[in-house]
């Protein structure tokens, strides 16, 4: 889907998904309703959104800090899901 693939792409670049305006942008270009697109996100279990339609989860990454931090080669820290090793 093009919406979740522009949402991991974000952030894989910036370390942060796209605010609810870009998401929306991007489905309205494409013809679609947003609520019925973040539905079928949320269904499928890609995405989850908060109620004003800011992205909430996007496996494997997490725009709310957690213990588990990625970085890679040229790319931002970013905060991932799941549990953290034990020490």
């Amino acid at each position: 889907m093009p919406v979740h693939q522009a949402v991991l792409a974000a952030f894989t670049a910036t370390g942060r998904p796209p605010p609810a305006a870009e998401i929306d942008r991007l489905i309205r270009q494409g013809g679609a309703d947003p609520d019925r697109v973040r539905a079928e996100l949320t269904r499928a279990d890609l995405l989850a959104f908060t109620p004003g339609g800011e992205v909430r989860a996007a496996y494997p990454f997490s725009p709310a800090p957690t213990p588990i931090r990625v970085r890679w080669e040229g790319g931002p820290e970013v905060s991932c899901m799941g549990q953290a090793p034990p020490a």
